[in-house]
C-alpha cells in the first residue's frame, strides 16, 4: 500500500523512510525500464482495458518521493530517468502531430489516444498531496543532474538543493541532512543532461498556464524572493540559472550548425550546384 502523504514532500515518505535508501537501486531502475518499454510498445497502454485496474496514484507518488528525497535515491541518473515515468503520466506529448492524431471508429473520426485517466490524475482536483509537490520534485531532479561528486560547500550541492526544496515545500519543515553516500553522488555527462531533461520539459510544458501548477511555481517564487540573499540559492533560482544556461548553449550550437549549413551550400554552389 502506498504511504500516506503529510504536509511536506519529505513527510510524503512513510515514517522511517530512510529505509527506502537501503533498497537496491535496481528496483527503481526496473520500474523505469518497464514503464519505458510499455510506452515504446504502446504509448496509450495506461488507458487500455488491460491496465484499467492499475491505479496511477502510486506511480505519481513513486516519482515525487524518489525525485524529491536525495537521501532516498542519490544516483542522479536514476533520479533523472524518473522524469520519463512522470512524462508517461502527462496527457499530452511534445509533438503537436502526436497530440492531434485521429483514428477511425464506429462513431467516426476520434482522437487516436485517450487521456481520461491521466487527466483525472493530474487535474489538481483530487486533493493529492503528492501532486501538490510534483513541481518541486521535478525541479529538484532537474537541478541535481549537474551535481559534482564530493562537493560539500558549492552553491549547487546536494545540501543546498535539499534545503531549498524542503523550504519551498514547507517553510516550517525540519531540514534534512544529506547522507555521506548522497554527498558522493556521481554526475551525468554534459550531453546526457539534455537527454534526461527532455521529458522534464514535456512536463513543464503541460503544466504551464494551469492554475493548480502555477500556484506551485508562485510558492517557489515567493520562497526565492524571501531567501534571495541566502548563501544557499533557492531551488527556483538554481533552476532558472540552469535553464538559461541550457538555452544559451543550445542556441549557440544551433547558430554554429546554421553557419556550417551555409558553408556547405556555398561549396555546393561553387562546385556547380552538385
Amino acid at each position: 500500500r502506498p504511504p500516506c502523504a503529510s504536509q511536506s514532500t519529505k513527510e510524503a515518505v512513510p515514517e522511517g523512510h530512510d529505509e527506502l535508501g537501503t533498497l537496491p537501486e535496481l528496483i527503481v531502475d526496473n520500474v523505469v525500464e518497464l514503464i519505458s518499454y510499455l510506452r515504446r510498445l504502446n504509448d496509450d497502454f495506461i488507458e487500455s482495458p488491460d491496465a484499467a485496474d492499475v491505479p496511477l496514484q502510486p506511480f505519481l507518488q513513486f516519482c515525487v518521493v524518489y525525485m524529491m528525497d536525495l537521501n532516498v535515491l542519490s544516483n542522479p541518473h536514476l533520479r533523472a530517468r524518473l522524469g520519463e515515468v512522470l512524462e508517461t503520466l502527462i496527457p499530452q506529448r511534445y509533438e503537436e502531430n502526436w497530440n492531434s492524431q485521429r483514428t477511425s471508429s464506429g462513431f467516426g473520426i476520434v482522437p487516436a489516444h485517450s487521456f481520461v485517466r491521466r487527466e483525472q490524475l493530474l487535474s489538481g482536483g483530487n486533493d493529492s498531496e503528492q501532486l501538490s509537490h510534483v513541481v518541486t520534485a521535478l525541479l529538484t531532479a532537474f537541478v541535481s543532474i549537474e551535481l559534482a561528486p564530493g562537493v560539500d560547500s558549492n552553491a549547487s550541492d546536494l545540501g543546498t538543493i535539499t534545503a531549498s526544496a524542503s523550504g519551498a515545500a514547507s517553510a516550517g519543515a525540519q531540514q534534512a541532512t544529506p547522507s555521506s553516500e548522497a554527498m558522493e553522488t556521481a554526475t551525468v555527462s554534459f550531453e546526457e543532461k539534455f537527454h534526461y531533461r527532455r521529458p522534464m520539459y514535456a512536463c513543464l510544458r503541460y503544466w504551464h498556464g494551469k492554475p493548480f501548477y502555477d500556484e506551485q511555481f508562485k510558492r517557489l517564487e515567493e520562497f526565492a524572493i524571501k531567501h534571495i540573499d541566502s548563501p544557499r540559492p533557492p531551488l527556483l533560482l538554481q533552476f532558472l540559472s540552469l535553464l538559461i544556461n541550457d538555452a544559451t548553449f543550445l542556441l549557440d550550437e544551433a547558430i554554429g550548425l546554421l553557419a556550417q549549413i551555409k558553408q556547405k551550400e556555398r561549396e555546393r554552389e561553387a562546385a556547380g550546384g552538385r
